[in-house]
């Protein structure tokens, strides 16, 4: 993201990406024959290109604070027309795709995704968010990896599968049966991440339920993906869950270790956080709250924000922390149930 900052005139460049955002939503879709995600990612490549150097604006504090506020307020909206253009696009794959092939195809790639930081996770498109006026343009998903193209679409065709389960009764067992496999790797390579404590204590074995996005937005799909994690782990492994979205109510407590997410504008929601759930705090700008079990300081490759007000901070997220990992620090709280 660091190459846009040289550019010799980013006001043409960002004038260029304004005029380009305005026309993305009223775009007649692009229909493809067939859902693979190297077909979809060719056919909104300038899209998703244009976005990431949106976000490149917006992110890199080298580049004129004019420029970044204002590339940083089309963010949010961008990403889920975007996004929402890759949908249609899938649906039309559904449409013109040789009879039979549209869902092995969709479910031929693994929903799950693995990295140092998040360990075994489900992306999901940010269409599916109830975004705060401070979660939009903050969000970790316009971050580098997060914004890259492949990442984009596969959290959409996540999203759409979980659509079409919620939506459609007869698709269920068939997206199930079409998931398994990949369960039942993201349960191995889970249960291969756990980590000891210096007083010998095992951490818990978990899959992070959308790290970008909104799986409840979908509560009966994330409901079922968290049984057969379940079944298929013999209740090993916790399908773990950060979320600020008004249905985190209708997520089975029983099958979730639910971390209800606040932050400085939001604090009403906490009356949408269900029983049993942990409360923490997005800690954007580093303010932090003693409402909160756990905050986390606001931090990006380049900014990271230092503590103001009171309340307990995740280790992972302090300045002075080298590694923000919670392996990193033997840190299992949010993945136990409160």
């Amino acid at each position: 993201m660091a190459r846009l900052h040289n550019s010799p005139q980013p006001e043409v460049r960002l004038s260029a990406l304004q005029r380009w955002a305005e026309d993305l939503e009223t775009r007649a879709p692009k229909g493809v024959e067939s859902a693979r995600p190297s077909v979809l990612t060719a056919a909104h490549n300038l899209d998703l290109r244009n976005y990431f150097d949106l976000c490149a604006f917006a992110r890199n504090l080298s580049t004129p604070s004019s420029i970044r506020s204002i590339a940083a307020e089309l963010l949010f909206p961008v990403r889920r027309a975007v996004e929402r253009n890759v949908r249609s696009s899938i649906r039309s794959a559904s449409r013109l795709s040789e009879p039979g092939s549209f869902w092995p195809i969709l479910l031929k790639g693994s929903i799950y995704g693995r990295s140092n930081k998040q360990g075994i996770s489900i992306r999901f498109a940010l269409f599916t968010c109830d975004a705060t006026s401070l979660c939009q343009s903050r969000c970790y998903a316009h971050d580098l990896l997060d914004a890259s193209k492949n990442a984009i679409v596969r959290g959409v065709i996540n999203a759409f599968i979980a659509g079409e389960f919620e939506k459609e009764p007869k698709l269920r067992p068939i997206i199930l049966d079409g998931l398994a496999r990949h369960t039942r790797q993201a349960v191995r390579l889970s249960l291969a991440q756990r980590w000891t404590s210096t007083e010998g204590e095992q951490s818990p074995a978990y899959i992070r339920f959308s790290h970008v996005g909104e799986m409840p937005a979908f509560p009966n799909f994330a409901n079922a993906l968290a049984a057969q994690i379940a079944s298929l782990s013999s209740e090993r492994v916790a399908s773990v869950i950060y979320t600020r979205h008004r249905r985190a109510k209708d997520l089975n407590q029983r099958l979730f270790v639910v971390n209800f997410t606040l932050d400085a504008s939001s604090l009403e929601r906490s009356s949408w956080a269900p029983t049993g759930s942990r409360l923490v705090f997005s800690a954007f700008d580093g303010q932090t709250s003693s409402l909160a079990e756990v905050n986390f300081l606001e931090h990006h490759r380049w900014q990271h924000f230092p503590q103001v007000g009171e309340g307990n901070v995740c280790p992972a997220t302090t300045t002075s922390a080298t590694e923000r990992t919670c392996r990193s620090f033997l840190c299992s709280t949010c993945f136990r149930k409160v």
